[in-house]
């Protein structure tokens, strides 16, 4: 009786994961799969972006991960962006979102998408 009540109950405690992992090789892939049409990332990385990495939490609606963009695109990248007072540190916002950008010297930007709450 007890190993019968301990299997539900060590399921709910562990939980369900609501996070969704992906990883692009092009910025095509990631166009295939609709990542940017599903509002995960904002529509203004350029084509050659590579590398893409993201994490999208369903329960909290919001989204992490990181990608590569290689000089001049990165320069083309950063001017459609908001810069805040700390160092490689940019914003974009298009209606309810806004995703804080990192970049690094080594091209890597991270990213991180809130939803505006109202």
């Amino acid at each position: 009786m007890k190993t019968k009540l301990l299997l539900p109950i060590l399921l709910l405690a562990s939980g369900c994961s609501d996070v969704v992992n992906d990883e692009y090789a092009t910025y095509e892939l990631a166009q295939q799969d609709r990542l940017f049409d599903r509002g995960w990332l904002p529509d203004i990385l350029p084509s050659s972006t590579s590398q893409i990495e993201v994490n999208n939490y369903l329960d909290i609606n919001t989204s992490e991960g990181r990608f590569r963009i290689y000089e001049p695109q990165l320069s083309e990248f950063i001017a459609k962006l908001t810069q805040t007072p700390s160092k490689g540190e940019y914003l974009f916002t298009d209606n309810d979102n806004t995703w804080t950008f990192k970049i690094t010297d080594d091209s890597l930007v991270t990213y991180r998408l809130n939803k505006t709450k109202h």
